[in-house]
């Protein structure tokens, strides 16, 4: 419960884009994920917990606890000046409840699913009734949407064997392995959260009245994700000894986020407003707002595909390759029946990532055999 109240309780943006939609999209996942080019379609490692496809839930070793921390470092160029800004902030908290030799896992978990958080001005000149008035825009926000979920996955498998005869060609030993594996699996997701907006009109000229709107947006919403992973082992050799030589199989994943549409109120607030000794004090109101209505967010389909090899001792190669997409220009908000269009664009993603494994934990000598090694690129706009 006081994780909760951290997680919600911070600022976890400090960029002037996160003034547009919702905010800045936080990546659900982990520290692994983020160096896998943030891939998590096919992502299923057995000491990582993966939300991102819930599907990966089954193929967990043991109960997990999961806790993240992460670090933004920023600068800022508008073309004629440099800002340089760094935050810190708790990322996400996972556990997953997995039973020693369960093919399922049931996991609870807590992360940002967007932040706002930003202030900016803009110094412009206008001319009014034949003289010209310098005047500052400022716009500032903060705030977020916080990702609550359960989930749960579950792995299916077939059993086929590998036989081991004698110079007699008699059977002597046979081994069992799963050719075909598919999992599948579901997150229930409640969001919440507040963001508060204020801009204003500020005249250089202590003589103007100024005029400043402050919002405030709450969200909520239940929403669900679905995954699917399928892996297919197409070659494998074992040595005499019943130990494995090499194995390569492909593993397949996708996951769903539906449609959802988010209850919402609206309290805005329009004020004139006069500065005595740089402190702005309300001279009158202009209007109030008390809405309520909803905000659309839009599906998001994630698709991804891997080759993976394992060689003796242990040694695992997987390459991985992936393409997100969410058409956010379907993305509107109705308050009072009035809806407002933030003329957003489509989001697409394609990630690329490499996970090395020197060699098995009872192979390894130390921590950097036994270690696991993850390399990724991707690009979204």
């Amino acid at each position: 419960m006081l994780i909760t109240a951290l997680v919600q309780g911070q600022s976890t943006s400090i960029s002037p884009y996160s003034q547009f939609g919702i905010g800045d999209l936080n990546r659900i996942g982990n520290a692994s994920i983020s160096g896998f080019g943030g891939i998590t379609s096919v992502f299923n490692d057995p000491y990582n917990i993966n939300p991102g496809n819930p599907a990966s839930y089954g193929h967990l070793n043991q109960t997990t606890l999961q806790v993240a921390a992460r670090a933004n470092f920023l600068q800022l160029d508008n073309g004629s000046a440099t800002q340089e800004l760094n935050l810190s902030h708790l990322n996400h908290v996972y556990v997953c409840f997995k039973p020693a030799g369960a093919r399922w896992g049931l996991t609870l978990g807590i992360a940002p699913y967007s932040s706002t958080g930003y202030e900016s001005s803009i110094l412009r000149n206008q001319e009014i009734e034949g003289n010209t008035a310098d005047i500052r825009d400022n716009y500032s926000g903060n705030g977020g949407i916080t990702q609550g979920f359960i989930g749960f996955g579950r792995r299916f498998e077939t059993a086929n064997y590998i036989h081991f005869t004698d110079p007699f060609n008699n059977i002597i030993d046979s081994l069992r392995y799963s050719k075909h594996s598919l999992a599948i699996g579901v997150n229930g997701n409640y969001y919440f959260g507040v963001i508060e907006e204020e801009r204003s009109i500020d005249f250089q000229d202590p003589n103007f009245l100024d005029t400043r709107i402050t919002s405030r947006n709450k969200m909520k919403s239940f929403g669900a994700d679905l995954g699917l992973q399928y892996s297919y082992i197409f070659s494998q050799k074992y040595d005499q000894d019943k130990k494995l030589k090499e194995r390569w199989s492909v593993t397949a994943g996708l996951s769903y986020t539906p449609e959802m549409s988010w209850s919402t109120s609206l309290k805005e607030l329009g004020e004139t407003t006069q500065e005595f000794s740089l402190v702005s004090f309300p001279i009158d109101t202009t209007y109030i707002i008390n809405g309520t209505g909803t905000t659309l967010i839009p599906q998001r389909i994630t698709g991804g595909l891997s080759i993976n090899y394992q060689g003796n001792k242990g040694r695992e190669i997987s390459l991985a390759v992936e393409y997100r997409t969410q058409e956010w220009s379907t993305s509107e908000r109705t308050i009072n029946g009035e809806i407002f269009n933030p003329q957003l664009a489509d989001f697409t993603e394609s990630s690329i990532g490499v996970r090395f494994v020197p060699k098995s934990i009872q192979d390894a000598q130390n921590i950097f055999g036994r270690a696991h090694y993850y390399f990724g690129v991707r690009t979204s706009e």
